[in-house]
């Protein structure tokens, strides 16, 4: 790596969170490899401009199917070389549980790939179901109905049963055993059932609480014996074919996984000398993403491997059904956060950067201002390494009598201006001078150091982009897409265009802790672009319609053998219209009224005809466009070429 892109690497390091997808070229530019192998490259901010040109306005969000497709197939090498390592008897046969990432386009994907797998899906809702049915997996890819069941949810999974699909019926209770028996007679199906257990271990990390004895999901060992003593009267004991575990998300230590497949193992195992029918082993989801690059137990990221993963799963299950003389299970996992994490990113652009109004070298005082004034500026003039910190403290006190002066009415805005001016440029210089000393910064300059950080105003919602970054604080990799080959000078925090101070992102990853800034550039002439990375599990589908902002564009992206980017599809965001009508307006209701009202300030003459024209099209064309806020450029000038006719 040249030199000058060092620096770039250290600030933001994607070689360690970026799995080999994301990294800095010669431009200075983020690029995408799509193979992690350094064969099919594009530059992320040349994509930026041809989705520009293309008439195209942002925010942007850019699917990339090719890297969904490497992660599927990581996936599952890492099982097989597990299973020939440890010369397993059976096979791996997983599921793309589809609550991580509903959106079709990602689906299809799954749908292509996963053929070669035999790749099936985990439903866990009617809605899911129905979807489930309509897709045109393998007859033979496993179909796992999760979730909380009334008789329709249960009803339809019969009906895709004997349509021929590998439908598994996963019970969460003893009653929905009665009722899935019941269902099965009334339909004249041969049912094919599954339980899910809570076991004593659970995982590590932000979703630890959701395993363990206290899990919402799983059947206790009672429920168990009981849902087994039941299906033996009904004579329908051979129906029971899978054995699952709930695990949680992103579970960041290895050695809880482990802990956990050694218990369900045991539990598959005593259940098999009750049930020979039983045949899978599902271990559930938890699979992590290292987030945040450090590849340890933090919450944002994990200290093992996909391979590690597989390994684990593979001996361990072997290892116990050896010792208890028993036929090794087909191996089945949930593993969505990991296979589609990676393949989207989210890129905005900087609406509003913070401006120097005024220039505290281009000041100066005279006899006539208030003491507080020359106190200030005689702190701002001599401070120096020497005596930052001395200077510092007397500086926090006037700018505090400052404050006092100007509230009592003794000290005019123009004074308070300049002091403020002065007292922002002494807390710039002391935090310089601070962190020329050796050893960590000192607690009250990295504080000082966060508080001085500029709010950018990025053009998104996190609501809608990145709900989890809001919701439960989870770190994302962030960082610009160019100009990585100037030195960042500006602490930042990124603000979004909604009218919410939760709307905010304000920390940030690093390898040994979390940053309470982001380090970027001063932003010039033209637009300057952030990237999101890691933004394909679960964002999409839990975004929200906070101030009404909608989805964005989206753009699936494919490179060609040749090297160049092919726009596969575009799938526009959100209109105003659409957005509207999500909570239930009509907009040609609305449209209706602002004419009436338009026409009645006709009458009262308070608007010419040609005013009232100019308005109604003014509202009609706005109706059908994006809810974000189109980009500008020197003199007003629209950012992005008009497209092609």
């Amino acid at each position: 790596m040249p030199v000058k892109f060092r620096e770039a690497e250290r600030t933001y390091f994607p070689d360690s969170w970026g799995n080999g997808y994301f990294s800095i070229n010669n431009k200075g530019h983020v690029q995408v490899d799509v193979n992690a192998d350094g064969h099919q490259r594009l530059d992320l901010y040349d994509l930026v401009d041809q989705v520009q040109n293309k008439g195209l306005t942002p925010p942007y969000l850019f699917r990339f199917p090719q890297i969904l497709e490497h992660r599927i197939e990581m996936l599952h090498t890492a099982f097989a070389n597990a299973i020939q390592e440890f010369q397993y008897p059976s096979h791996y046969q997983g599921v793309f549980p589809m609550k991580v990432n509903h959106r079709r386009e990602v689906m299809e994907t799954i749908l292509k790939v996963g053929r070669r797998f035999n790749y099936g899906i985990e439903v866990g809702s009617k809605p899911e179901v129905y979807v489930g049915l309509a897709l045109p997996f393998s007859e033979s890819a496993l179909f796992v109905c999760n979730g909380f069941k009334d008789d329709d949810y249960l009803t339809v999974a019969m009906d895709a049963k004997r349509m021929g699909r590998n439908v598994i019926v996963i019970i969460e209770s003893v009653p929905e055993a009665h009722r899935a028996l019941a269902i099965a007679e009334r339909e004249d199906v041969t049912v094919s059932l599954g339980m899910r257990v809570r076991l004593d271990a659970r995982g590590s990390g932000r979703w630890e609480e959701s395993g363990g004895v206290q899990s919402k999901f799983g059947l206790s060992t009672a429920e168990v014996l009981e849902i087994i003593r039941i299906l033996d009267e009904a004579d329908k004991i051979d129906s029971l074919e899978m054995l699952h575990f709930h695990a949680g998300s992103q579970i960041t230590e290895i050695k809880r996984i482990k802990n956990m497949i050694k218990e369900a193992s045991r539990v598959y195992a005593k259940l098999k000398k009750k049930v020979p029918s039983l045949k899978y082993l599902n271990v559930g989801g938890g699979l992590g993403v290292d987030y945040d690059g450090s590849k340890t137990s933090s919450d944002a990221s994990m200290n093992y491997s996909i391979q590690e993963y597989a390994n684990d799963v593979v001996y361990t299950v072997m290892d116990v059904c050896s010792t208890e003389n028993i036929e090794p299970p087909v191996l089945v996992s949930e593993s969505g956060r990991s296979v589609t994490a990676h393949h989207a990113v989210a890129v905005v652009n900087v609406h509003r950067a913070p401006e120097t109004i005024i220039d505290p070298e281009k000041l100066a005082v005279t006899d006539d201002d208030p003491q507080v004034i020359h106190e200030l500026y005689d702190i701002w003039d001599n401070i120096s390494q020497k005596n930052y910190r001395e200077y510092y403290h007397d500086a926090l006190e006037h700018r505090d009598e400052l404050t006092s002066l100007f509230n009592l009415g003794f000290i005019e805005l123009e004074d308070r201006a300049r002091g403020e001016a002065w007292f922002l440029d002494i807390c710039l210089k002391a935090v310089r001078f601070a962190k020329r000393e050796r050893g960590p910064l000192r607690e009250e300059f990295d504080d000082l150091q966060r508080d001085l950080a500029y709010r950018f105003i990025c053009n998104f919602s996190v609501f809608q982009s990145m709900p989890d970054a809001w919701a439960i604080e989870q770190l994302f990799p962030i960082m610009p897409i160019h100009r990585l080959d100037e030195t960042p000078d500006t602490g930042a925090i990124l603000c979004d265009i909604t009218c919410d101070s939760d709307g905010v992102i304000d920390h940030f990853i690093d390898v040994h802790d979390e940053r309470r800034f982001l380090e970027l550039h001063k932003t010039g002439k033209g637009l300057y672009w952030i990237g999101f990375f890691l933004v394909g599990a679960y964002q999409d589908i839990i975004g929200d319609f906070h101030n009404l902002f909608g989805k964005v564009n989206e753009v699936i992206v494919v490179v060609g053998d040749d090297g160049r980017a092919h726009v596969q599809k575009i799938v526009r965001g959100d209109t105003i219209r659409e957005s509207i009508s999500f909570v239930r307006y009509d907009p040609d209701e609305l449209e209706r009224n602002y004419s009436i009202e338009l026409e009645r300030k006709l009458k009262e003459e308070k608007l010419t005809p040609a005013e009232a024209k100019r308005m109604k099209a003014s509202f009609t064309r706005g109706l059908s466009g994006t809810t974000y806020l189109i980009p500008l450029v020197e003199n007003g000038k629209r950012t992005g070429k008009k497209p092609k006719k």
